[in-house]
């Protein structure tokens, strides 16, 4: 007989511990919402929503690597997340990338995405690079 952990989680309960994963984030413990995100990631698909949490909850937590790693999911077509993202989650993901930038010390790229991110669609680009 599997454990839960080793069944992973259903669709409904992953939903549930990102929503309370983004409760910890806005109440300013991003540790714990990164615990929670995590787990919430095990169960496939993962949704927009849910990796731009972890990837500001890691970013917040001060691990600007494993946050861009989780960013990355949304560059070439963002495979593995259901459903597609948005506008408006693209561009949050240029926003969480440039203060990522920033946190390194690369101040022209975390300009340069950061105005990218406030384009309009059809001025600039109404994807990620």
């Amino acid at each position: 007989m599997k454990t839960a952990y080793e069944a992973g989680l259903e669709s409904r309960d992953a939903t549930l511990i990102g929503a309370l994963a983004l409760m910890y984030l806005r109440h300013d413990d991003p540790a714990r919402a990164l615990a929670l995100g995590l787990a919430a990631m095990r169960s496939e698909p993962v949704s927009p929503r849910l990796a731009l949490l972890v990837g500001t909850a890691f970013l917040r937590t001060g691990d600007v690597e494993q946050a861009l790693a989780v960013l990355s999911r949304f560059e070439n077509g963002a495979e593995g997340l259901t459903p597609e993202p948005c506008q408006s989650t693209l561009q949050s993901v240029q926003i969480l990338r440039a203060k990522a930038a920033f946190r390194q010390g690369r101040v022209d790229e975390a300009r340069a995405l950061l105005e990218a991110a406030l384009l309009e669609p059809g001025e600039g680009q109404g994807t990620l690079q």
